[in-house]
């Protein structure tokens, strides 16, 4: 009979405080912002995202939309698009440098290449990767896009 109560007692204690857990989760502060469901205060320290290589991240069963990861084959971080795939974080915003989008309509010889125009450019230089792990572009490239102003 005790042990009955004691486990009634525990489930009726974690039915009362999930109400409280429920709603948002702060560490290093006890009152998290009502907007985020995780909020991590500190002065110190950083937060230390998953590290994985190109395979490992390749192996992630039906990946969540935005899900973070950082490459380390690539050393970039890199967020899940549902029908785009993996997409690097880029800098973007910085004078003078396009922010690239994903290429569209990959195939064996072509793709649509997309980026932001900059202020002022009538030119751009496309560089072309087999992939992330590469260094030297593919043969044909770097290309010259020129854009009219």
């Amino acid at each position: 009979m005790r042990r009955e109560c004691l486990v009634w007692g525990g489930f009726l204690f974690l039915f009362a405080v999930s109400g409280v857990w429920g709603q948002n989760v702060g560490v290093g502060t006890v009152s998290p912002h009502g907007s985020a469901r995780l909020e991590i205060s500190d002065t110190a320290r950083g937060v230390l995202i998953p590290r994985l290589t190109t395979d490992q991240r390749n192996a992630i069963a039906n990946p969540a939309r935005s899900l973070l990861i950082y490459n380390v084959d690539c050393e970039q971080y890199e967020y899940f698009v549902p029908g785009s795939g993996w997409v690097p974080v880029e800098g973007g915003g910085t004078v003078g440098v396009p922010v690239v989008k994903p290429a569209s309509e990959v195939g064996v010889r072509s793709f649509v290449a997309r980026w932001d125009t900059v202020a002022g450019a009538s030119a751009y230089i496309v560089e072309v990767f087999e992939n992330c792990e590469e260094t030297q572009p593919v043969s044909g490239s770097p290309y010259i896009v020129n854009h009219p102003q």
